[in-house]
């Protein structure tokens, strides 16, 4: 343990690192340059409601959505509110909605009919899973009536 002497307090005190010195040093009662925390906690309850905003503050403007054209409330200074710099949908909900007139619904469809994967799958012969097919039994050699997804080898009665 080396022994240490405060230069705001003029009081020696043994500490096992330098570190810890060195933070008695600068969270000193005596240390004109240390900001009490109480201080600073009456300074953030202060600031706490008002947001402030490129040196100036925030004042509520009454904005119109431009999607839905609903009345809400913006905090922004004057000029960034002149500028257009602020969120412009009164919602998430409204600002993610897309809204598809039928010029854009026609196009998609005729891309999507012409499109290599429909003319391929359109080519091929339908398969319908829920038709009736038949099959023969490898116990007795009679014929089994099925579902095409439910394949069946054998009777319940050979089961059985």
């Amino acid at each position: 343990m080396k022994k240490y002497k405060c230069r705001f307090c003029n009081e020696e005190f043994e500490f096992e690192k330098t570190q810890q010195f060195a933070a008695h040093s600068s969270n000193c009662k005596c240390n004109p340059n240390v900001v009490s925390k109480t201080k600073s906690i009456k300074v953030s309850k202060q600031r706490k409601g008002v947001k402030r905003t490129c040196g100036s503050l925030a004042k509520e403007h009454v904005v119109y959505c431009q999607k839905c054209s609903k009345e809400y409330i913006v905090k922004v200074t004057y000029e960034k509110l002149t500028e257009g710099k602020y969120k412009k949908h009164c919602s998430r909900q409204c600002a993610n909605s897309r809204v598809k007139s039928d010029e854009v619904k026609l196009k998609q469809s005729i891309s999507s009919k012409n499109s290599k994967k429909v003319k391929f799958a359109n080519a091929q012969p339908r398969q319908y899973k829920n038709s009736d097919t038949t099959s023969i039994c490898l116990a007795c050699g009679e014929l089994i009536y099925h579902k095409s997804y439910n394949l069946k080898k054998y009777h319940r009665a050979v089961f059985k």
